[in-house]
């Protein structure tokens, strides 16, 4: 935010920058869902992306209201994770969308799964209905073991898919795909210790007594990266969506971004960040992992 601004007032304007957003958000998704074609798989993931993103947005201001500042990362979190992901299926538009799409086969399969290992009663109409599906749509999921055994012609694992729609790629490697993500440098990986549980993070470094966990949850700089991520995310999502459908929205969301970017400078930026990696970068494990 602008380096004239001090934290506090940073945070301030970030919030109002966030909620303006969301009224625009609102617009775009009300009174009723924006009108698609039913095999349009990458409208529908944009519409239930930016529903969710501009829910992890309103809990983000709730927090930072309640001072919970490094929970406030955590949504932001997520919902760079989500942002991301959506990206990375655009990318591929007549594919991968369609992939998450199906998806939902494989995890009422799984369901079903989980239901029969319990003993619990099994409605034929449903099961037969999530079997014909996976038969139909789950090749593409296969797992490498799955793929392995239909060669050798040996029976397939018990649950032979992806634990993930996403071509059985983890998240840190699509952002590796996506490469130059600012937001994954500086808050995803920022707050892997915190999200992970790791002594560290929860302050039991060497000699530590666990009441100074890393970071400080209270410090304005981590309401302003959690603002400030969660409100670039849900309008990234937004206008992908607005221009995929064609609502009429990009005027209202690119100015919006044009006054969010003359309010930031480079040496405001770079003290956020700064603020943000102290004694919070991850271990190369915990960055594997994240």
């Amino acid at each position: 935010m602008d380096i004239r601004l001090s934290p506090l007032q940073s945070v301030h304007a970030l919030e109002s920058f966030a909620q303006r957003l969301l009224l625009v958000i609102r617009q775009v998704l009300e009174p009723s869902p924006p009108r698609r074609d039913d095999e349009d798989a990458l409208a529908l993931m944009a519409l239930c992306f930016t529903r969710k993103e501009a829910e992890h947005l309103r809990s983000i201001l709730a927090l930072v209201r309640a001072a919970q500042y490094r929970d406030a990362l955590l949504i932001a979190r997520s919902m760079i994770e989500g942002v991301a992901l959506l990206t990375w299926a655009a990318r591929e538009p007549s594919t991968r969308p369609a992939l998450w799409r199906t998806f939902v086969w494989i995890e009422d399969w799984r369901c079903m799964q989980q239901q029969a290992r319990s003993g619990d009663l099994l409605d034929p109409l449903e099961r037969n209905i999530v079997e014909e599906q996976v038969l139909r749509c789950g090749e593409p999921f296969l797992s490498r073991a799955a793929q392995d055994a239909l060669r050798a012609g040996a029976s397939l694992p018990a649950d032979p898919y992806w634990p993930h729609w996403h071509e059985g790629k983890s998240v840190a490697r699509i952002f590796q795909e996506l490469r130059d993500v600012p937001l994954y440098l500086y808050v995803y990986s920022a707050t892997s210790r915190w999200i992970h549980w790791s002594p560290r993070g929860l302050g039991a470094s060497p000699g530590g007594d666990g009441d100074h966990p890393d970071g400080e949850a209270g410090a304005p700089e981590y309401a302003a990266a959690a603002l400030a991520a969660g409100f670039q995310t849900a309008l990234d999502t937004a206008a992908r969506l607005d221009a995929h459908l064609h609502l009429g929205f990009a005027g209202r969301l690119s100015d919006l971004r044009d006054e969010y970017v003359r309010r930031l400078s480079g040496e405001g930026f770079d003290a956020l960040r700064m603020a943000i990696g102290r004694a919070q970068a991850p271990t190369v494990r915990e960055g594997r992992d994240a």
